[in-house]
């Protein structure tokens, strides 16, 4: 699966989450940026908070702020991939 996320697609989602909180956003959005920050590296626990519905707004909000600014830390040209697995590097 290949995603297509830019800085504009985050920056859009962030805008839509500031203005109309992060329930606006599309589970199947929410759901392939989670896909992305988990092939860069983000545990998998912290992707399931930011698509469970139940959790409150602004645990969700803090999943999603904390993984924007991982995969802020990624230069476009690089694909990103899990660099660690069991705590060694793969």
């Amino acid at each position: 699966m290949t995603s297509h996320f830019t800085h504009q697609h985050i920056e859009s989602m962030a805008w839509t989450i500031d203005r109309q909180g992060i329930d606006a956003i599309p589970a199947s959005a929410l759901r392939e940026l989670g896909f992305v920050a988990q092939s860069a590296g983000v545990r998998p626990g912290l992707v399931d908070l930011l698509v469970d519905h139940s959790a409150p707004a602004v645990v969700r909000n803090r999943a999603f702020g904390f993984i924007t600014s991982v995969l802020g830390r990624t230069p476009g040209n690089i694909v990103a991939i899990r660099p660690l697995k069991d705590g060694v590097i793969a």
